[in-house]
């Protein structure tokens, strides 16, 4: 697969914090957007597929909760998914990082 198709298809927003508070999420955007996914810099549930995701566990809550209140089937998966299927050059499941 070349690496631009790489996450073809994918739209996908970015919220990475380390634990220190600082936001890491452009080094993960950038790869996405460099394998072919679409970034959004808010969280939209019309049509994102992908939360990236790392942080507290009242953003979680928050992020699933407006998530499940627009019926959307967003796949949450942590920055090492996407640092694994670049890795790899391949999509790898996304459903056993949910």
């Amino acid at each position: 697969m070349p690496p631009a198709a790489l996450f073809r298809g994918v739209i996908a927003h970015v919220s990475v914090t380390l634990d220190d508070g600082v936001d890491a999420s452009r080094p993960f955007a950038g790869k996405l957007t460099k394998h072919g996914a679409r970034v959004v810099k808010k969280f939209i549930t019309n049509g994102l597929t992908h939360l990236i995701f790392r942080g507290s566990p009242a953003a979680a809550s928050s992020f699933s909760a407006r998530a499940r209140d627009a019926k959307a089937s967003i796949k949450v998966v942590s920055p090492s998914w996407v640092t694994a299927c670049e890795r790899c050059l391949l999509y790898t499941s996304d459903a056993a990082d949910e």
